[in-house]
């Protein structure tokens, strides 16, 4: 099992496309994503699932000057908290295969605040934190 970790993160203000959270509506939601930003440089991503509602949303921090309107995405915020981190490391696609089960994984062993979403955050092509909230303090075993 990878090191889990406890983490707190502050609220973060993002910019998102919302799609049925089906495999192929959410790599669609990626494309479109990346394509409207131009470039990924410099830029913090972030996928949210929504199983209750069935939804996915392709996050990406909203920095100054940012118009989000313009560029047909929706603006919303990441809650703050505090959450348990995996990280993972693999080629993609396995890497973005592993994350559901990862997510499983946590919640067999931890109790979920299910009051805020569960994070991926994509630190690099090759390298995800799978983010599961918690009721603070919860430290694993």
């Amino acid at each position: 099992m990878k090191p889990i970790v406890q983490t707190e993160r502050a609220a973060t203000p993002v910019m998102f496309l919302q799609v049925a959270g089906e495999p192929d509506r959410i790599r669609q939601a990626w494309d479109q994503l990346e394509r409207t930003l131009g470039s990924r440089r410099g830029r913090r991503f972030y996928g949210i699932f929504n199983s209750a509602a069935g939804t996915y949303r392709a996050c990406v921090e909203l920095r100054e000057g940012d118009r989000a309107e313009a560029l047909g995405l929706k603006v919303g915020v990441l809650e703050g908290g505090s959450y348990l981190r995996m990280r993972l490391r693999q080629e993609p696609p396995a890497l973005y295969e592993s994350i559901l089960a990862v997510f499983e994984e946590l919640q067999e062993a931890y109790h979920r605040d299910r009051g805020r979403p569960r994070i991926e955050y994509y630190r690099s092509r090759r390298e995800v934190d799978v983010l599961m909230p918690v009721a603070p303090p919860h430290l694993p075993d």
